[in-house]
């Protein structure tokens, strides 16, 4: 199908003020639908538009949504303004499409205090975002208090030549954002040999507003940001851009094989104002590539990091060592091949602590 403007495979609005939809859809595909002109994106395969008081209970379960491209939200693009979205997406496959921005999914939440978006056991692969943030997913914030889930999804092959090639969210104007990352695959997203403004190449936080989370049993592991020629190329696993309040704990997740022609390789923390506090608890963050700071690099010692029971390489900048902490090679059993389970004569086993750790491991 082909549109100029939302939503080119399904569009979906309740409409004004007091309206309500639940929409449940199982078993679709939605494919090789583009926008024809210059259409306000629509996420070709979903547009869910909810404005001016109004809800929409959205769940998608075990679609296909492949091949789609759009000026905004490749493969689905979701947006409440000044109303309630609840979407719940499960069990599918969302891969190939092309947004600018969000080549897979974009979120874009305006004057809103209600809506939630959970991403349940999806695989969102190699889509691309061009030019624009968030290859994979891209989310923005406007005045809007919101909660996003990610859980058991793999986000894998997305490229973008701006920042955030697997995960991008933006939170600005007295937003304020509950974030939730757990069991998460983020693996080999890419930018192009010359970008923008690449960085952030398995998660960028650009946060301007307020953020509190956590993000727990994730792997986030050959993800990469090149050389450009003008911007920044910091963060190859993760980007921290704080300018607000930012509050996250980090818990038994692994960092790995990332790398960033800048700095941070693993994780990169710049907090130009506000107040970002950060803590690590049974974290390996080690073997990433970055020419400061290969693992960790706290930018002007800008933020409040505590790093406990954990596996980091090489940090750039000041921590606090809450104790139990070591820097040796882990041993993964083949992380050529992307598997980073432990080999039984691994220096960091039961090197970890019970206490504030998850209640089940990654498998």
């Amino acid at each position: 199908n082909q549109g100029d403007i939302y939503g080119n495979g399904l569009y979906i609005n309740p409409g004004g003020s007091g309206s309500s939809i639940t929409f449940v859809s199982n078993n679709d595909v939605i494919q090789n639908n583009k926008y024809y002109n210059s259409g306000g994106g629509g996420g070709c395969g979903i547009g869910a538009y909810v404005f001016s008081g109004a809800s929409l209970s959205l769940s998608l379960n075990n679609a296909k949504i492949d091949n789609n491209t759009s000026e905004k939200g490749g493969g689905i693009f979701l947006y409440p303004d000044s109303s309630t979205l609840t979407a719940s997406i499960t069990n599918s496959t969302i891969s190939k499409n092309s947004g600018d921005p969000g080549g897979g999914v974009y979120i874009y939440t305006k004057n809103n205090n209600f809506s939630t978006f959970e991403f349940t056991e999806n695989t969102i692969s190699n889509n691309s975002a061009g030019n624009s943030p968030g290859g994979g997913i891209a989310v923005y914030a406007s005045y809007s208090s919101y909660t996003l889930k990610l859980d058991k999804n793999i986000i894998s092959g997305n490229s973008t030549l701006w920042e955030g090639q697997g995960i991008y969210i933006s939170n600005s104007d007295s937003s304020s954002l509950n974030l939730t990352l757990s069991a998460n695959l983020i693996l080999s997203n890419k930018s192009g040999p010359i970008g923008t403004n690449s960085g952030g190449g398995g998660i960028y936080l650009g946060n301007y507003a307020t953020v509190t989370g956590t993000i727990t049993n994730n792997v986030i592991a050959d993800n990469s940001v090149f050389y450009n020629h003008s911007g920044s190329n910091h963060g190859g696993g993760i980007w921290i851009n704080n300018s607000g309040s930012t509050n996250l704990n980090f818990v038994n997740n692994t960092v790995t094989g990332n790398y960033a022609e800048d700095g941070g390789g693993g994780v990169y923390v710049s907090s130009s104002s506000g107040t970002a506090q950060l803590s690590f608890l049974n974290d390996i963050i080690y073997d990433n590539v970055g020419s400061v700071g290969s693992d960790i690099y706290n930018s002007k010692n800008s933020a409040s990091i505590s790093i406990s029971y954990s596996d980091i390489g090489t940090v750039f900048g000041s921590y606090n060592d809450g104790g139990g902490n070591l820097n040796v090679d882990p041993l993964f059993f083949n992380s050529a091949s992307g598997d980073y389970h432990l080999l039984s004569n691994s220096p960091v086993i039961d090197k970890g602590t019970s206490s504030g750790a998850p209640s089940t491991d990654f498998d």
